[in-house]
């Protein structure tokens, strides 16, 4: 659980920045649910900032598994938070 919007947001251009960067799904994924954080994932695909995942709910974790990649809202949102 997220304790404040900041929080969330650290989280959110962590992942987007470690997808940009071409790190392992399986690890990024894997740290998320260690944390409890796969909303995460939800958001980002929901805001469209990331192509190549979708969240399908009767999957255990609600995610369905593909080779994310950044878009280029979710280069803008890294760019807006890097300023």
């Amino acid at each position: 659980m997220f304790k404040s919007t900041a929080d969330f947001d650290k989280a959110v251009y962590d992942v987007l920045v470690k997808i940009r960067d071409g790190e392992n799904w399986d690890n990024i994924l894997s740290d998320l649910m260690d944390n409890n954080h796969t909303i995460v994932v939800e958001q980002i695909i929901k805001d469209g900032y990331v192509n190549g995942l979708m969240s399908v709910p009767y999957l255990v974790g609600n995610l369905y598994p593909g080779v994310p990649s950044i878009t280029i809202a979710g280069l803008q949102y890294v760019e807006g938070l890097d300023n």
